[in-house]
């Protein structure tokens, strides 16, 4: 009898760790990392005051960076505070805007702002089209490292 309750001992552990895996929170968190994120340089940036502007909606997400000021410093916190905002609220609400106002300057090594700053530059490279609700501009998918 010991080797069925062994058995089925396993067989509860598969069947909890299968729900756990389903249950909702572990979907919209999956949900929040398969969401594309986009970078964007509007010709006219939101005048919020802001120096980064993150905007949520429920099939993207984009990082808004200011085209007289985009840096890898803006482009790197963009990223890293949508990632946590990723984290601590995964399914955003319908056009959520966060402004990003201000920030501590990052520690990049030479080579990820190298990296960074390419990012930029072929941002602005790209062909000036409609970015949603935020009128005309560049944008590209966001590709991560």
């Amino acid at each position: 009898m010991r080797p069925f309750t062994s058995s089925a001992g396993l067989a509860l552990a598969a069947v909890l760790l299968l729900s756990a895996a389903f249950t909702p929170s572990a979907a919209s968190a999956q949900h929040a990392t398969t969401r594309p994120i986009f970078l964007a340089l509007p010709d006219a940036f939101p005048n919020l005051g802001a120096r980064v502007v993150l905007v949520r909606e429920s099939g993207r997400e984009i990082v808004v960076l200011d085209p007289a000021a985009a840096t890898a410093d803006e482009l790197v916190i963009g990223i890293r505070l949508l990632a946590r905002v990723r984290r601590e609220r995964p399914n955003p609400t319908t056009g959520e805007v966060i402004p990003i106002l201000g920030f501590y300057p990052p520690n990049l090594t030479p080579e990820e702002r190298a990296r960074l700053d390419g990012m930029i530059a072929e941002l602005r490279e790209r062909p000036v089209a409609n970015v949603g609700n935020l009128g005309r501009g560049r944008w590209t998918r966001y590709a991560g490292r």
